[in-house]
């Protein structure tokens, strides 16, 4: 220890010289010695921080903070690279690091094209990843060794930038967002903390804990409770500031966008947080700043060519962070106005210039305002929805009439999929604000449907319905159109409650059904994978009502309730046509596009199964109802033989399906009534002749024959069907599969498998045992490096004996 504190005074010593070359300019040099002074502090950071080098170490920690001054990142970056393992709480580094780090998250003058003595030796996206990694590890170590002066220290530089409203220099705005950047880059922990002011004691104390395991300290409950005070009143100090004094925050697309950011990042805490005006100010901010960001903050983007920032985007998140957990503090007609001229200047460019920000946040921000619509009162629904619907409708027809025009001409394949890429982000926009719509307000929805009133969303989805049913017709064959639709449509299925919108359901599930035949008839059928979801969801929607239609059917009597027939024959028909469009022939099931569409053709069985198993037995393709035609054989036959399919999906969705047929078949066997034991029968004598099969299937499966991902899937499967069957029919299926060649473990082994097969499925033991032998057979069947085949031996099998031999 001597030693080291020898060579670290020494070291230490080379401050003057670092001080001496800097002044001359040697950045060189300088390099060369805060590398050398981060090479010391990592090996003996222990020694550091445990306080045993009795001060020896000062001079090479005043070495590194003289480091982290240099005006060039390549030398103070090394410096934080060695300051972030010893700073902690007992060090009391932060107070000295932090207004450091704060002065180096300030943007260089030269990069944002404001005259300076001093050039950056970086260009703009150097510096932003410098800023966005390294700077942030090292201020969240400065926040976690002391809280209170971080927000303090945060908090205060904003007051100070915010109040100069008379004389700001071009440096100021910079310097705000500096500032602003420092305290997003804590706010997952900050805003956990400040949120504790309002807890409970039991949250608080919870968080007690977590900090003093995390940190290894010893904090009181008074601590936290202070600290959290702290937190929520120096945020809240923040938030006053910006409000008090915007335009420092405003004159900047850089600062601008950093507000938002840090609105955006502590939303959750705006919208709870005690302290008087903070979501006021919060939601006024990001209404002005969505505001100015579409119209006068345009033009001064155009400075910042190079720099990747969307004060838009940026605004837009803000804006949709607090619509979506306060959406009433927006029902102003100020607020309101606001929100619709943001959203119409969107639409405002040319379909040629790219949207202002990216299609997830459109969407997120659509869902926000779509909120606070739902909170207005019910007379101002349909105008509301309406104005936020028609740019998106409008769009949806513009883009439509652009792509019919270029069918057919040369330009057509360079323009057509950037058209119809636009066409399908809108129909998706639409859809969510229909749905979030729909969720919000449903029961006062259905309570003035019922009183006459029009329903708001029928009236966006009539005005929309001629132009989607064209681009079904006309468009279906590009997949993200397919995808779109279906969710579009799915959406419209919502609002179709079984006995009064069963012409709605109608019109719907026609315009599926020509999605359907038109892509199936077509070269290119992977678009019809996103509309066998919306089958799917149909099934889930509507299962029930078709499925006690036909037991009323089979038990004799008639069923007066047309509609509740109509849902079963539109059920019945998408379902069909679903199977119709496979070929049935085994070889043209693993070909080509077939393959991607298993897995949601075994979803949609999975799904029948589950919630209407009387009409799918009853299900044929073709019209004479013979047992080859019946849907329920086929989709059985074709599982089975998908069990081993190398496509992960395919192999799982299929042994998800052949579970549930298990499951059904021996569901209902000690019921009375007579129409849930015949279907138990049937899907009985359908797959227990089929579980020898399936057994050494699965077996061969686990002897690394299937996808790693597939083999819990197949444990359960295997479970299902063993613990279904009596202990004799099990012995003698696992007898036959386990007496494969696939399994090369040896005879021991394979007795101790089938012991612990048996006692997961007959015995005491879980599935989860079950699960962990099938992981560790398959990691023993693996090829060795020379391909060889030969399966693990030796010492791996006395451990899998003895792993499973004590169970």
């Amino acid at each position: 220890r001597a030693i080291l504190a020898e060579l670290i005074s020494a070291v230490g010593l080379q401050r003057f010289r670092f001080m001496d070359r800097l002044s001359n300019g040697d950045t060189d040099v300088c390099r060369c010695l805060a590398s050398i002074a981060r090479s010391i502090v990592i090996a003996s950071q222990t020694e550091i921080k445990s306080g045993k080098l009795e001060g020896s170490e000062r001079g090479l920690i005043d070495l590194l903070l003289k480091s982290a001054t240099h005006p060039s990142i390549h030398v103070c970056g090394i410096a934080f690279e060695a300051l972030i393992p010893i700073i902690t709480t007992k060090s009391g580094l932060a107070t000295q690091v932090l207004p450091i780090v704060q002065g180096k998250a300030i943007i260089p003058p030269s990069l944002i094209g404001i005259s300076s003595q001093d050039e950056c030796d970086v260009d703009y996206h150097e510096f932003e990843r410098f800023r966005e990694h390294l700077l942030v590890d090292i201020l969240l170590h400065c926040y976690t060794s002391n809280r209170s002066y971080y927000l303090e220290s945060c908090a205060t530089a904003v007051e100070e930038f915010c109040s100069i409203l008379s004389s700001p220099t071009p440096q100021t705005p910079y310097q705000l967002e500096a500032a602003l950047f420092c305290l997003g880059a804590v706010s997952i922990d900050a805003s956990k903390r400040a949120l504790l002011v309002s807890a409970s004691p039991a949250a608080q104390e919870a968080a007690l804990k977590a900090c003093n395991l995390r940190n290894d300290e010893s904090l009181g409950i008074e601590n936290i409770a202070n600290d959290s005070r702290i937190h929520d009143e120096q945020l809240a100090r923040t938030i006053h500031a910006l409000y008090k004094g915007p335009s420092i925050a405003t004159s900047s697309p850089l600062s601008l966008s950093q507000m938002c950011i840090l609105i955006g990042k502590y939303a959750k805490w705006i919208s709870q947080t005690p302290s008087d005006g903070v979501l006021e100010y919060s939601a006024t901010l990001a209404l002005k700043a969505f505001d100015q960001a579409a119209t006068a903050c345009q033009e001064k983007m155009q400075s910042f060519d190079d720099i990747s920032i969307s004060p838009f985007a940026d605004a837009a998140t803000a804006l949709r962070n607090i619509l979506s957990r306060s959406p009433h503090r927006f029902t102003t007609a100020e607020a309101l106005s606001t929100l619709e001229k943001g959203w119409k200047s969107m639409y405002n460019s040319s379909l040629d210039d790219g949207l202002k920000i990216s299609m997830e946040d459109r969407k997120a921000l659509c869902t926000g305002i779509t909120r606070v619509l739902a909170v207005l009162p019910q007379d101002q629904w349909i105008s509301s929805l309406s104005h936020l619907s028609t740019p998106t409708i409008e769009c949806i027809e513009v883009v439509t009439k652009r792509a019919d025009e270029l069918k057919g001409k040369v330009d057509s394949v360079i323009l057509i999929p950037r058209i119809i890429e636009r066409m399908s982000e809108e129909i998706s926009v639409l859809a969510i604000a229909i749905r979030t719509f729909n969720h919000a307000t449903i029961k006062s929805t259905s309570d003035a449907t019922g009183n006459g009133s029009e329903n708001p969303v029928r009236a966006v989805l009539h005005r929309v319905w001629p132009c989607i049913n064209h681009i079904a017709t006309t468009y279906c064959l590009y997949e993200n159109i397919s995808s779109s639709l279906s969710e579009f449509l799915l959406v419209a299925v919502s609002l179709s409650e079984t006995h009064e919108n069963v012409h709605l359901l109608t019109k719907i599930c026609e315009t599926a059904v020509t999605m359907i035949d038109t892509i199936s008839n077509s070269v290119e059928p992977k678009a019809i994978e996103p509309i066998l979801g919306f089958v799917k969801g149909v099934i889930d929607a509507f299962g029930h009502t078709a499925d006690a239609v036909v037991k009323i059917s089979s038990a004799g009597c008639a069923n007066e309730n047309k509609d509740a027939r109509q849902v079963r024959d539109i059920v019945e028909q998408l379902t069909c046509r679903v199977f119709r469009q496979l070929p049935s022939n085994e070889d043209l099931m693993r070909s080509g596009a077939q393959v991607e569409v298993l897995p949601a053709i075994f979803s949609i069985c999975s799904a029948c199964i589950q919630i209407c198993p009387f009409l799918f037995l009853t299900l044929s393709i073709e019209s004479d109802d013979s047992q080859n035609t019946r849907l329920f054989l086929q989709s059985v036959n074709i599982a089975i033989s998908s069990l081993k399919d190398k496509h992960i999906d395919v192999a799982r969705t299929a042994m998800m399906f052949i579970k549930e047929v298990v499951l059904l078949s021996i569901r209902e066997t000690d019921t009375s009534n007579q129409l849930q034991k015949t279907v138990s029968t049937e899907c009985r004598n359908v797959i227990s002749h089929l579980f020898d099969e399936i057994v050494a299937t699965l077996i061969l499966g686990a002897c690394g024959n299937l996808p790693r991902e597939a083999l819990d899937p197949a444990a359960t499967l295997l479970h299902c069907i063993l613990k279904s069957s009596s202990v004799v029919e099990a012995e003698s299926m696992l007898n036959q599969a386990m007496s494969q060649d696939c399994f090369r473990l040896g005879d021991h082994p394979r007795k101790v498998a089938m012991i612990t097969i048996g006692k997961c499925t007959h015995g005491d033991k879980s599935l989860s045992l079950l699960m962990d032998l099938f992981d560790d057979m398959w990691t023993m069947h693996q090829t060795d490096d020379n391909g060889s085949g030969a399966a693990a031996g030796g010492d791996h099998l006395r451990l899998f004996t003895q792993k499973y031999g004590d169970k």
